[in-house]
């Protein structure tokens, strides 16, 4: 349990996500405060547009901070982002549209329940159709980018990712499934517990265990379904730059994509995946960086810290937050109550 929340840590401060106490703003590269501290909650800049939240509903600023689509929209942890030109908004309970830059609702030829952003071309959906008021169908479903069904899936399902290098995993109770952009089955239901998206060409799989909490064992999976590197990891994330993280015996270890280990299991914690050569890892209770070959290259002296994006990484020293460059040397001094990495040249940072 304990992983999962570490993970679930790691991907909101990966994905932009912001919702603690205080007032946020924006700084650039060199730390000035280019967007006043004003929001409630905040997401990374994405195609030029971030969610901000006040009062409870989200809309959109622009990257000088003007609020280009009024708050209006249900405050949720999910979608929020611009992807392809698109955002998928929850405008109230069980009820999500798709919208543009400006705001505007597109493809609204279908009632969707619930819908993730487009990613390669497809975006997963659960689409409602209706009789004289009356529920007439519902089923999970990709549309593309006309709003049009591409792909019908069969069957009850908890959940759909989008697509990522071709792949589409589905999930039920028990087990997931993958299939392809013809909605070829390229991984039956009944095979894995858990599998994971696909990620330079493998995806993270589970045997054993529960789908929740753990357990079981962890390996990996190539695009045509088989096994790449079998299953003898305690817990397994994603490939990045040609390396992934593993947990073996509850430390974290990093391996390359023949399931060698470049640094066996040592350390006490690490983030989700590398970023622009390095790694955030835990050691003797602080956090440093490791590079692609396994090897400490900025000292663990810190409380927290997330990985590096737009040669910037976010890290807690004191209590605050300030940003550092690869070399570890301080470019924003630690100051601010809590901090989202870089993207499109801007941070959001809290203050109070």
């Amino acid at each position: 349990m304990k992983r999962i929340l570490t993970v679930l840590v790691l991907l909101f401060a990966l994905a932009g996500l912001a919702f603690t106490q205080g007032k946020w703003g924006y700084i650039d590269p060199s730390g000035a405060m280019v967007i006043a501290p004003q929001f409630d909650h905040v997401r990374s800049f994405s195609e030029g547009r971030a969610a901000v939240t006040k009062n409870g509903n989200v809309g959109f600023i622009d990257t000088k901070g003007v609020l280009v689509i009024p708050t209006q929209y249900t405050d949720t942890l999910s979608g929020f982002s611009f992807s392809e030109g698109r955002a998928a908004v929850q405008v109230e309970k069980d009820t999500w549209r798709f919208i543009d830059k400006s705001g505007k609702t597109v493809l609204d030829k279908n009632f969707y329940a619930f819908a993730r952003n487009f990613s390669e071309g497809l975006a997963p959906v659960y689409i409602v159709e209706f009789d004289f008021g009356a529920v007439f169908d519902e089923y999970w479903a990709y549309i593309d980018t006309t709003g049009t069904p591409v792909i019908s899936i069969d069957g009850d399902l908890e959940t759909m990712s989008p697509f990522s290098e071709g792949r589409a995993v589905l999930s039920r109770s028990d087990s997931d499934s993958v299939i392809d952009t013809s909605n070829k089955t390229i991984v039956p239901f009944g095979r894995y517990i858990a599998i994971g998206g696909y990620s330079e060409g493998l995806a993270t799989m589970q045997i054993g265990g529960d789908r929740l909490f753990g357990g079981g064992k962890h390996g990996y999976i190539g695009l045509a379904g088989e096994v790449a590197i079998p299953p003898s990891f305690d817990d397994a994330l994603p490939f990045s730059q040609g390396r992934a993280v593993v947990i073996r015996g509850g430390l974290y270890g990093i391996i390359d994509k023949k399931g060698a280990y470049i640094a066996g299991p040592q350390f006490e914690d690490a983030a989700f995946m590398f970023s622009e050569g390095l790694l955030p890892v835990k050691i003797g209770g602080k956090w440093g960086y490791c590079n692609l070959d396994g090897k400490i290259v900025i000292r663990a002296t810190y409380e927290a810290a997330w990985s590096f994006k737009n040669q910037r990484a976010a890290v807690k020293q004191n209590g605050v937050w300030g940003f550092i460059n690869p070399k570890g040397q301080f470019v924003i001094r630690p100051q601010y109550e809590e901090v989202l990495s870089f993207s499109e040249s801007l941070a959001a940072v809290r203050v109070r």
